[in-house]
């Protein structure tokens, strides 16, 4: 288990959502989507911070890594991406 938070979880989970470039504010408004009462109001610059903290979890458990797009959001190399999504979904073959 990576042992993520909920709201690391939803910025896991709103990076797989993305096709390709997750933008930061895709980002918040998932982290924010699974507050309680869908209020959030932390800066935008809290999806750094959950990126840093997910970015460990990451490679340490899973061995995948995510790419930061300067000022823009993150991005899923294809491999990481079906490493990732076999992981979280677990009946997700892994192809190679």
């Amino acid at each position: 288990s990576v042992g993520l938070t909920r709201i690391e979880e939803a910025f896991v989970l709103g990076l797989l959502a993305a096709p390709s470039l997750a933008t930061k504010e895709r980002l918040y408004a998932a982290i924010g989507a699974c507050h309680k009462g869908g209020e959030y109001d932390a800066d935008i610059k809290i999806v750094d911070v959950v990126a840093c903290k997910v970015r460990k979890k990451l490679r340490l458990v899973v061995g995948v890594d995510f790419e930061t797009v300067w000022g823009q959001g993150y991005e899923l190399a294809p491999e990481a991406r079906r490493v990732l999504e076999c992981y979280v979904f677990k009946d997700v073959p892994v192809r190679r």
